[in-house]
């Protein structure tokens, strides 16, 4: 017997225990070569200033239909990735993937995503607090004072 190297975990969604399991390092690259893959959805262009009243219109619907396009890439990226660490009774990735993303809501599937990827050690972007203000605090290279750029460290660029 091979010892099985990949830990898994169980997780909560709403109140359903769901199994999943670490990705290996196969899982991970594939994963990677998928999202590489996805095609971007064409950006809309945007209306001359002069443009009509109508084209303009025009332009706002195609910007929500681009935004829609990237709200679905996202969704199946995640999915996809829940599909890799959630294992259930299918063995095939497509079909896992496929039934993912039709038993699962958005804020489900984001929620597995981000433990898979914690679970994992993939990185994710952190969303700030809304509790944090940063724009009071945040100190600029514009607005920072000899004294506070001056006594930073230096930092290597090879580093």
């Amino acid at each position: 017997m091979t010892p099985d190297f990949l830990k898994t975990k169980v997780v909560d969604i709403e109140g359903q225990s769901v199994t999943i399991t670490q990705l290996s390092g196969l899982d991970r690259l594939n994963y990677m070569d998928y999202c590489a893959e996805i095609p971007d959805p064409d950006r809309p262009i945007e209306p001359a200033e002069d443009a009509s009243q109508e084209e303009k219109e025009r332009y706002l619907l195609d910007l929500k239909k681009y935004s829609n396009a990237w709200f679905r890439i996202n969704f199946m990226a995640q999915a996809r990735l829940v599909a890799y660490a959630y294992r259930g009774d299918v063995d095939d990735l497509d079909e896992r993937h496929q039934q993912i993303m039709s038993m699962m809501t958005p804020p489900q599937v984001e929620t597995l995503y981000f433990e898979i990827a914690d679970f994992s050690g993939l990185s994710t972007p952190k969303e700030p607090d809304a509790t944090e203000s940063t724009s009071d605090t945040t100190i600029t290279t514009e607005t920072a004072t000899t004294e506070e750029t001056t006594t930073q460290e230096p930092t290597d660029p090879k580093v």
